[in-house]
This record gives C-alpha cells, sequence and structure tokens, in this order.
C-alpha cells in the first residue's frame, strides 16, 4: 500500500513539472517574465485557498455532500459528481493546484 501511494505521489510530481514545463514554454523569447511567474504562484496560491472554500460552499465536503446543496442538487438532477465528491473529501491534488497556476499565468502578457 506504501508503494502505491508514492507512486500516486511521484504522478503527481510528475503532473506539476510537466505544468511548470508548459508555463515555462510560455515565456517570449526566453526571457525572464516575472508577470506569468507572478501570475503561477497567484493562481496556485488561491487555487490552494479558495478550491476548498469553493468546494465547501457547493456542499462538497470530507463528511460527503450535504443534504440541500447545490452538490446535491447536482447529484439528484444526474450530473456527474465523483470528481468534485473525491476532491472535497481528499482535498485538492498538487497538479490541479498548478493547473490553477498555469491557466492564471496564461492570462499575463510579457510583451
Amino acid at each position: 500500500m506504501v508503494q502505491f501511494a508514492e507512486s500516486l505521489d511521484n504522478m503527481a510530481n510528475i503532473h506539476t513539472a510537466i505544468l511548470l514545463l508548459l508555463l515555462c514554454s510560455q515565456l517570449s523569447d526566453a526571457k525572464f517574465c516575472w508577470k506569468k511567474i507572478g501570475g503561477f504562484v497567484a493562481g496556485t496560491a488561491a487555487t490552494a485557498v479558495m478550491g476548498p472554500i469553493a468546494l465547501a460552499g457547493m456542499g462538497f465536503t470530507a463528511a460527503g455532500i450535504a443534504g440541500g446543496s447545490l452538490g446535491a442538487a447536482m447529484m439528484s438532477s444526474g450530473l456527474p459528481v465523483a470528481g468534485l465528491q473525491s476532491a472535497g473529501a481528499a482535498g485538492l491534488s498538487h497538479s490541479t493546484m498548478a493547473a490553477g497556476g498555469a491557466l492564471t499565468a496564461w492570462f499575463f502578457d510579457c510583451d
């Protein structure tokens, strides 16, 4: 079981490294772009902090989907909520946080 957990952690690190490489590829003319780096850091931090708050606000908690919440309404209408429920229970992965940072960095222009 420990090996399985270590391999999952290694996969998360690989995903994070790939997203960082994608961010670096966005640098124009190989210049160091503080706007993109700052956007990546800010986006990652915002995803790490606001993601769990947003999930809990929608009703996806560690105890399961809260009754009478948006999550419960989504589930009763047949929408797939397994990923949101998993993130609400276990937290966001490193690669999800890095994806939030990469998406934020994409909006910043270095020209």
